[in-house]
């Protein structure tokens, strides 16, 4: 099996210990793609597929099979999805469903007809080739970062 781009994958039975993060804390490994070294980078994802930490040469295609072939989203949550993971970038959109087969199955609201989605009213929609969950970013205040280094806020600079 060749690893695909941004796909999820679960470790087979027994391979768990190939990455000490993984077999205390992980459940899901998000396959990153290859550098011009062929070095392989992945992220370790938690039982809710968020991100614990990323990692490089920690598995091979013989240690990972692909989750189920039922969705991993549900109608209405936050996703990311793009035409071309490796080239363009990725956007967040509502997922809508999937058409099984189809060369872009993934269906969300276009990002103009958010709103119109939620109030339940009619939306546009677009289909997608690759879908990912929603990378979700944690906010920190200067106060909570200088109460975790044991310094006063006036001694960090963000850059």
């Amino acid at each position: 099996m060749k690893l695909e781009i941004n796909k999820i994958y679960k470790v087979k039975k027994g391979h768990e210990g190939k990455c000490s993060v993984f077999e205390d804390k992980g459940h899901f490994v998000e396959y990153l793609g290859e550098d011009a070294y062929w070095t392989d980078y992945f992220n370790i994802l938690d039982k809710d597929k968020k991100l614990i930490v990323d990692c490089q040469e920690c598995f091979t295609e013989d240690d990972l099979e692909p989750l189920e072939e039922e969705t991993q989203f549900k109608r209405g949550d936050l996703v990311e999805v793009s035409e071309h993971a490796d080239i363009m970038g990725w956007v967040e959109r509502i997922y809508l469903g999937e058409l099984k087969g189809d060369k872009r199955p993934y269906v969300c609201v276009e990002y103009s007809d958010n709103e119109a989605y939620l109030i339940n009213d009619v939306y546009a929609i677009s289909n997608w080739k690759h879908i990912r969950p929603l990378k979700v970013k944690k906010q920190l205040t200067k106060k909570e970062i200088a109460n975790k280094f044991n310094l006063n806020e006036d001694e960090i600079e963000i850059i």
